[in-house]
């Protein structure tokens, strides 16, 4: 709702750097800015360019990612990309001014150049608008809530791993599973294993449960190093892993796991007496996949190939068409 600022002083005096409103504007410990009716900047208090690391400098008549280094707007003008019609901050910016609705702490997220690189900062937003002899204005208070906001993230993040290993857990491991499955139809395709250990239980019975830890670990720092970062590799449970293998033929996916096994065997020669060694299942997800968006539907066919893998031996790889006996 609207509501009318009668002043005594002009409009010019608003903006008069020996008024009190502006000392007390100027030196808030929050950022604060005023738009005019096109939602362009007319000021800003000194926070909001500490916020940036900017000098300050007159703003006037610039828009809000011009004046202040958005990622979207270094070589063309805010407002004019098509990412803009994303931004959180301008649809903010219009639903106060043009439709007069209040914000009352919306957290918005604005990337930027920041020291001259790309970084993203959290704020919550609050505004208003105000008018001044029949002029409409909006009054924007930013508070900075980047390191609070991305504690969060990170701790989010932290939820989505296995902390022994490092790797992703079973339930965000499901959930990888059901995004890969819905890009599908449009040329993407993915390789899906699964690994199971040999004899794991033989290890910890032998030498200890930390030493079947330090196998696990091993596994999944050596897995990390041999796939790419678009791969996807998650504890599935016990000693049981699942890797995505993104864009990869089924041959490449193979010759991976024959490297990582190789190289694992080669940690733990001379540690444990019996041979590290792994089973494993590995089948190509293409487009004749599309509609199956069951994580745990790819799980149960992959599953078998691994259980086909053990009843044969173990110490082996076996793929919809192929076996391989791993050295």
């Amino acid at each position: 709702m609207r509501y009318v600022m009668t002043l005594k002083n002009t409009e010019n005096e608003i903006f008069n750097s020996d008024s009190f409103a502006h000392m007390a504007f100027q030196n808030d410990l929050v950022g604060h800015i005023i738009l005019n009716y096109e939602s362009s900047l007319l000021t800003a208090n000194r926070k909001m360019f500490e916020y940036f690391n900017l000098p300050s400098y007159d703003i006037s008549g610039f828009k809000f990612g011009d004046a202040f280094k958005c990622i979207n707007s270094m070589n063309i003008s805010c407002g004019m990309s098509d990412k803009c019609s994303n931004c959180q901050i301008m649809k903010s910016f219009l639903r106060i001014q043009c439709c007069e609705e209040k914000s009352d702490g919306l957290t918005v997220d604005y990337t930027c150049l920041l020291n001259g690189e790309p970084e993203t900062k959290w704020f919550k937003l609050y505004g208003n608008t105000f008018y001044l002899q029949e002029d409409k204005y909006a009054i924007i208070t930013l508070v900075d809530i980047s390191d609070e906001q991305n504690r969060i993230l990170h701790i989010e993040e932290l939820l989505k791993l296995d902390l022994a290993t490092g790797v992703k857990n079973k339930y965000s491991l499901m959930d990888s599973i059901t995004e890969q499955l819905a890009e599908l139809g449009q040329g993407n395709h993915f390789v899906i294993a699964m690994i199971d250990f040999d004899c794991f239980k033989d290890i910890n019975d032998s030498y200890g449960h930390i030493m079947g830890d330090k196998v696990l670990i091993e596994f999944s720092n050596i897995i990390l190093q041999n796939i790419s970062p678009i791969d996807i590799v998650g504890r599935y449970g016990g000693e049981e892993f699942v890797i995505l293998f993104n864009n990869l033929t089924l041959q490449e996916a193979v010759c991976v796991l024959q490297k990582t096994h190789m190289e694992l065997k080669c940690v733990f020669k001379d540690i444990i007496e019996q041979a590290v060694t792994f089973s494993g299942g590995a089948m190509l997800v293409d487009d004749t996949f599309v509609g199956e968006n069951k994580s745990t539907d790819i799980i149960n066919k992959v599953d078998k190939l691994l259980y086909k893998a053990k009843k044969n031996g173990r110490n082996r790889l076996i793929t919809t068409f192929e076996e391989y006996i791993l050295n």
